[in-house]
């Protein structure tokens, strides 16, 4: 499969509209015969992530109440809407048959170490997904055929009188078992999605046919498909609703348990019972794809089962391989574990999980969690999903997302409410890119180590972290020491933090490195923190002898610190060792630049400069406002074309483009993270 990237250029633009009013008349088509695409489009008061499919003309795509159209217009009012939109107008198409929906297993590649001096570098973090897509994942089936039907999805997509199963349009897609609490019994064949006229045939009912299908009957290539607008609860209680065990598909004949119909509500898997799963996939479980379903329940707190597992520890053997697509985990005690190989969460809302707190005992609770246990938790994909209010708020161990993993990535997902964002654990290659933190009661993304393994290869750029009382820590995660290393932390928007309700425990900087591991090859570039508050912007803390590696390589650069109240530091330098990192080349509009040891004020770079040798030999002190537009992501802070920020920053070779993904010069680079 080949791979291509389009840059918009003239005044083709690629516009989500959500009502019906249109910018200007249709541009010239793309010729291309397929593709898709990742974007987040803005519906009523919320961003919602989707995939957008494009076949055929590109007249047209709907992507549930929204619309997609090439458009054109006047030069003046087409640059303020791409600026609103440029994450939408850099999208990578992947042209001709899909094929499987499964990448190929990536190779690890090293990421390159920032130096005190930029130098020339190869392309940074190699975490799956970075810049190019060179295993392209595209969104599992059903697909159309070349008559415009798509199989296994209940509908009359071609207008032939036929669906699915007895469609022959369908012929090369397996075989589609259907199910349906309404008007389904098990006596029926399943090989219909409605029953006959004659109640001699039809969809089967219970869940108990749908584990056994799944298990038993399956081959590669099948779908087990429940029917949309229906509700499934009867199952006993002292077991998983569907347990997936040793079930396996192929590569390209994945088997699939999904949904069809026309009603926009997805199959609702309502379960209770402490310790039950709603979904587990277990055993040497491969090529599985799980979608289109709502696992909920409505027992109370303190009786509620977990949504999903993928995960198995019996002689080392676990599932790889497995897509979760388009899910709903809603109301559960913990949203989901994935402890297998290749593995997928796309598209899905992972909302309201939590226990009862201290009032409810067994361990801690997340959204979701990635684990190395028994041998897993490598090249793992969470991308576009809906994480909302998971992890009890009473408890600093809970998070709506926890990651322990290797060669996995967290992209374009929306993280907001609950107790914490992203923790990033004893992580090895790992990208967390384009995501969107938002209204957090602690942290939006903590990376740090401990003392039974290290985090490295670390890439975090391009993320919006706005309103929460931490933004990035880079700190210890547990007992003991351990070593961070190799970490970008570029291109980030971090902007109006919040005080936190109870004093102390929190940290002095809402973007806060700590002394508490060994730190090495560390770049902070090119970073934009806006009106904070509360706190220092900065908070770097590094001595020397704390952790079992040496503080070194450590440099902070062309980012902007512009504070909300003027008697708070830019920087909180206490208890650092300066000759462990470089300071240099960085914006302020502070009127306390920094406090050092023994709580000294520098109140000027030069006061700074001349405390801390070689330190902002290429700072500025300006006053910086920013433009506060609404975008396709929120309110978003512009500098406006005559700010000193424009222009003035000696360009790295380790940060060629911007928060929006365009090109940085070679020269005469933008501070912070938007390029103009």
């Amino acid at each position: 499969m080949s791979v291509r990237t389009f840059t918009w250029s003239g005044f083709a633009v690629l516009a989500i509209l959500i009502s019906s009013a249109l910018l200007a008349e249709e541009s010239q088509l793309v010729s291309l015969d397929s593709g898709r695409a990742t974007c987040l489009v803005r519906q009523g008061a919320r961003n919602i992530f989707g995939r957008l499919t494009f076949n055929g003309s590109f007249k047209r795509i709907r992507l549930r109440k929204a619309r997609v159209r090439l458009q054109n217009g006047r030069e003046r009012r087409l640059q303020k809407f791409v600026r609103l939109n440029r994450r939408c107008l850099r999208m990578e198409f992947h042209e001709g048959n899909p094929g499987s929906d499964f990448p190929p297993s990536p190779t690890p590649s090293s990421t390159p170490s920032p130096s005190a001096t930029p130098t020339p570098s190869p392309t940074p973090p190699s975490a799956p997904g970075d810049g190019k897509i060179d295993q392209p994942s595209p969104s599992p089936s059903p697909s159309p055929t070349a008559s415009g039907e798509v199989c296994w999805d209940g509908r009359d997509n071609d207008d032939d009188g036929l669906v699915d199963n007895n469609d022959p349009d369908c012929s090369g897609f397996g075989t589609a078992y259907f199910f349906s609490s309404s008007r389904g019994n098990d006596a029926w064949s399943g090989l219909l999605p409605e029953p006959k006229s004659d109640l001699s045939d039809g969809p089967k009912r219970s869940l108990a046919q749908v584990e056994n299908y799944i298990r038993n009957v399956a081959q590669p290539g099948d779908a087990v498909l429940l029917r949309r607008g229906d509700e499934w609860k009867e199952h006993d209680l002292s077991v998983s609703a569907v347990r997936i065990s040793s079930v396996q598909g192929t590569e390209r004949s994945p088997i699939i348990l999904g949904a069809y119909g026309d009603d926009p509500a997805r199959p609702r898997l309502d379960i209770g019972g402490t310790g039950d799963l709603v979904i587990s996939i277990t055993g040497n479980s491969k090529y599985v794809i799980v979608k289109d379903l709502t696992l909920t329940t409505t027992a109370p707190l303190g009786s509620r089962p977990q949504g999903f597992n993928v995960l198995n520890c019996v002689n080392d053997v676990r599932p790889e391989h497995i897509i979760l697509d388009n899910l709903e985990v809603i109301n559960l005690r913990y949203g989901g574990t994935i402890q297998g190989n290749y593995v997928a969460l796309k598209n899905s809302i992972i909302k309201n999980n939590f226990k009862q707190g201290p009032l409810e005992a067994g361990g801690h609770t997340q959204g979701l969690y990635v684990g190395h246990q028994c041998g897993g938790g490598n090249f793992v994909t969470i991308e576009g999903n809906w994480f909302e209010n998971n992890g009890s708020k009473e408890s600093v161990y809970d998070w709506n997302t926890y990651l322990s993993c290797s060669d996995c990535s967290f992209e374009r997902n929306y993280v907001t409410d609950g107790s914490a964002g992203l923790k990033l654990r004893k992580c090895t290659r790992v990208t967390v890119r384009d995501n969107i933190f938002s209204d957090i009661d602690s942290v939006g993304i903590s990376l740090g180590a401990d003392n039974d393994g290290v985090s490295e290869d670390t890439l975090i750029e391009r993320n919006l972290i706005r309103r929460t009382i931490d933004g990035i820590t880079v700190v210890r995660q547990s007992t003991g020491f351990g070593d961070v290393r190799n970490v970008f932390i570029r291109n980030n928007i971090l902007m109006d933090n919040l005080p936190r309700p109870v004093e102390g425990g929190d940290y002095r900087g809402y973007l806060t490195f700590s002394t508490a591991d060994g730190h090495t090859d560390v770049l902070i570039a090119h970073n934009s923190l806006v009106n904070i508050r509360h706190k220092a912007a900065v908070q770097i803390n590094l001595a020397p002898g704390a952790g079992p590696a040496p503080q070194q390589n450590v440099k902070i650069t062309n980012n902007i610190f512009q504070m909300g109240e003027e008697s708070l530091p830019a920087l909180d330098l206490t208890g650092t060792d300066s000759s462990l990192l470089s300071v240099d080349g960085n914006m302020y509009d502070a009127a306390i630049v920094a406090k050092g040891n023994g709580g000294v004020l520098y109140t000027s770079l030069a006061d700074l400069s001349s405390e801390y040798s070689g330190w902002e030999d290429h700072g500025l002190e300006a006053e910086l406002l920013f433009d506060r537009e609404e975008s396709d992501l929120g309110e978003l802070p512009f500098l406006p074309d005559v700010s000193a920020a424009r222009d003035s920053a000696v360009c790295l070779s380790e940060v060629r483009e911007d928060f929006f993904r365009s090109q940085r010069p070679t020269v005469n680079c933008d501070f912070g993270a938007e390029e103009g």
